[in-house]
């Protein structure tokens, strides 16, 4: 509910409205504990019985990742998930660990996100360079695809 009320007055100065249901999919993606699809997002509003199309809830999102309200973690051979980013925090970047084989998506630990945003810190004051606000995919294998590898299945 806080991340509504901070993103209602950016939207409207960018020209925006916050539409019912543009506001329904920012609670959704702040209420989730885990990163959502656009599909799951659909289906979580088909249960609370609003009526949506899924190009809108595309739309939505395209708007919010535009705006660096939400980001998009793009995932070989499967869909899309969106998280909530935080506009008002500067040059943050979320790492994010992806699986290439059950394409399962994790954050990195939040001692790792600090040390490495202080890195980013230190690299932008050193290079006097603005970075803006952004996400990066590593790609490997989770552990329980890795132990799998390991049996040959």
């Amino acid at each position: 509910m806080e991340y509504i009320i901070n993103i209602r007055p950016a939207l409207y100065n960018k020209g925006y409205r916050i539409t019912g249901q543009r506001q329904q999919i920012i609670r959704i993606l702040d209420k989730a504990t885990d990163h959502q699809s656009a599909y799951k997002i659909y289906e979580e509003l088909r249960k609370m019985n609003h009526r949506v199309s899924i190009a809108t809830i595309y739309r939505t999102l395209d708007l919010l990742v535009e705006l660096n309200f939400v980001r998009r973690i793009d995932r070989h051979k499967q869909p899309s998930v969106y998280e909530l980013a935080d506009p008002g925090k500067g040059p943050t970047v979320k790492v994010h660990l992806i699986c290439r084989k059950c394409n399962q998506v994790q954050d990195i630990s939040s001692s790792l996100s600090v040390m490495f945003n202080d890195l980013v810190g230190k690299a932008q004051l050193y290079h006097e360079f603005s970075i803006e606000p952004q996400a990066i995919s590593l790609r490997g294998l989770c552990a329980k695809c890795r132990v799998e590898s390991a049996r040959g299945n």
